[in-house]
């Protein structure tokens, strides 16, 4: 009985926590496209929708149910080498993505000209093999330490709030449910060309297919290490390894290929099924939580 109640509460905690979090977010979405879209000043916007899962979280855990946050993982977790792990398997699996997609033929290797021309960069004095050496070490050093902020805003609320309440309904249903509900969080911002310009509808999907893979292998960093400042860094270093990589490899399908294609479902694919051939999965669940 005290075990339904539980149950109960949880669900009454998801069904609060979802509608606060997609209003809030979905608002600054609709500024975002009110303002200009994601090709103007208003795209800075962004950074405030991805705190919307934190700021729902707390809300609810401290006005709405008064629960706190026992699962939160808001701790140093056990031990360093989860953090490496964090930062190893992101920029792995983007550079394998985009490794693959120049094998296969899918893409071009070589300075992207279309994001920063010629002209743009003689007038800064600038070399392409400067500007992406430069890019690499900021992306993956200085930028991605600032980049935490947000990325701790989804990982607090997605991973730390709703993916342990979500453990009743069994492991492998919560990880695929809080992965699509991620994707679809996305949703607003995808249609308007992040991540899959010129597929707003199809885009959707995709992005909803790559949160699920995606959200595996975050649900067990988190799980694993008992942090949620695992899976900020690992959320942080795939955000930023994309952006580094996009400067040397163009001219694919963003369906197909780069960080949020097929491609890239394969490798992330491959890196689940490793985790579940190794039974590193049975550490989903809340017994790996303080």
């Amino acid at each position: 009985m005290e075990r339904k109640s539980e149950i109960n509460f949880e669900s009454r905690a998801v069904l609060i926590f979802l509608p606060i979090t997609f209003g809030l977010s979905w608002a600054i979405a609709l500024g975002i496209y009110l303002g200009g879209g994601l090709r103007s000043m208003a795209a800075l916007a962004l950074y405030p929708y991805m705190l919307m899962p934190a700021t729902s979280a707390f809300i609810v855990g401290r006005f709405i149910t008064g629960e706190g946050f026992k699962h939160a993982g808001l701790r140093w977790g056990n031990g360093g080498r989860y953090y490496l792990i964090a930062w190893l398997i992101p920029v792995g699996i983007v550079a394998a993505a985009y490794m693959l997609t120049v094998v296969l033929g899918l893409g071009r290797l070589g300075f992207n000209y279309a994001l920063f021309p010629k002209e743009a960069l003689e007038r800064m004095g600038l070399t392409p093999s400067f500007l992406v050496l430069m890019a690499f070490l900021i992306n993956l050093g200085p930028a991605l330490i600032v980049g935490l902020i947000p990325t701790f805003g989804e990982e607090f609320g997605w991973r730390a709030y709703l993916l342990p309440k979500l453990l009743s309904l069994g492991r492998d249903r919560a990880l695929i449910l809080h992965g699509i509900i991620w994707g679809v969080w996305h949703a607003p911002i995808i249609a308007m060309g992040h991540n899959y310009p010129g597929y707003p509808i199809i885009g959707i999907l995709m992005m909803t297919l790559f949160t699920t893979l995606l959200g595996i292998i975050f649900g067990w960093l988190y799980f694993a290490s008992g942090s949620v400042f695992t899976c900020t860094l690992a959320h942080g270093a795939l955000n930023n390894a994309a952006s580094a990589f996009i400067l040397v490899v163009s001219g694919f399908n963003p369906l197909i290929g780069g960080a949020a294609g097929v491609i890239c479902f394969v490798v992330m694919g491959v890196v689940v099924a490793f985790l579940y051939k190794r039974g590193e999965m049975k550490k989903v669940s809340l017994d790996n939580l303080p």
